[in-house]
C-alpha cells in the first residue's frame, strides 16, 4: 500500500492500482508501513533531463554516495540532480528549493552535472 498526496487530497493505492496526476499538480508519495513498496512512474511526455537524473541517482546509490534516505551525500550532487529533474516542492520547502536552484545554475554545479552525466549516463547509453 502506498499513499499519494495530490494537492490537498490523499489517495491510498493498493497493489495493481494506478493514479494519473495532472500536469503541474503538486504531489508526493510515501509508505507509512515497514514493508517495502515498489511502484512504477510514467512521465508523459518523457523528459530526457529527468531520466538522466534518475539514472545518475541510481549510480550514486550503487556507489554508496547517497544517504540511507536516498539523498546524495554531496550538496553539489544534490543540486545537479535538482537542476536536471526540474521538479518543484510546494510551500515553504519550495521557497528554500528556489534559493538552492539559483546556486544549481552556477558554473561549478554545471561542471559537476557534466561529470555525473559522463560517469553515469553516458556509460548507460
Amino acid at each position: 500500500m502506498m499513499i499519494m498526496e495530490v494537492g490537498n487530497d490523499f489517495k491510498v493505492l493498493t497493489n495493481g492500482e494506478s493514479y494519473l496526476v495532472d500536469r503541474n499538480k503538486p504531489h508526493s508519495f510515501f509508505n507509512h508501513t515497514s514493508e517495502n513498496v515498489r511502484f512504477t512512474v510514467e512521465i508523459r511526455p518523457a523528459s530526457e533531463p529527468y531520466i538522466k537524473g534518475v539514472i545518475i541517482r541510481q549510480g550514486l546509490l550503487k556507489d554508496g554516495l547517497c544517504k540511507k534516505n536516498g539523498i546524495p551525500k554531496k550538496f553539489s550532487h544534490l543540486l545537479a540532480l535538482m537542476s536536471l529533474g526540474k521538479t518543484y516542492i510546494p510551500g515553504f520547502k519550495g521557497f528554500i528549493q528556489k534559493i538552492m536552484m539559483r546556486r544549481a545554475n552556477s558554473v561549478k554545479i554545471k561542471a559537476t552535472e557534466k561529470e555525473l552525466l559522463k560517469k553515469y549516463y553516458e556509460s548507460y547509453e
